[in-house]
């Protein structure tokens, strides 16, 4: 096994040593604001929410700036976070288990030997032109 895929291996089993019941509330959370520019045929500016963990696929949900300004759209965003953080959480630990059973398949296919054969023929294997 090389460094990369031991290395793999030890940062799955450390994810699957922590703690099994992260709550909402010890969960690093990552929310972003993308407020896009106004349209000729709009009044108003749209709003982009997502909300999530790290290395995961973010929730996303859209408003108008005015929406955004009275803090209600990002109040429900959360929200739904809360509510679907332990799925998220399932879906990250079954992932990175198969990557772990991915890994370990494959380094049970590669053989490496621990050393090549010596040829003992001194015969050459270059081609000559003349």
């Amino acid at each position: 096994m090389n460094n990369k895929e031991e290395n793999l291996l030890e940062n799955v089993e450390q994810i699957e040593n922590q703690n099994p019941n992260i709550s909402f509330e010890k969960a690093a959370l990552i929310i972003g604001v993308q407020i896009l520019p106004q349209f000729e045929s709009s009044l108003t500016r749209c709003v982009i929410l997502s909300a999530g963990i790290k290395g995961e696929p973010p929730l996303l949900s859209s408003c108008t700036l005015t929406e955004l300004l009275t803090g209600i759209p990002i109040q429900e965003t959360l929200q739904k976070l809360e509510e679907t953080l332990p799925e998220i959480i399932e879906t990250s630990r079954n992932r990175k288990k198969a990557k772990q059973q991915e890994v370990q398949n494959i380094s049970r296919r590669i053989h490496t030997p621990q050393s090549l054969p010596e040829n003992h023929d001194n015969k050459s294997t270059q081609l000559t032109l003349f």
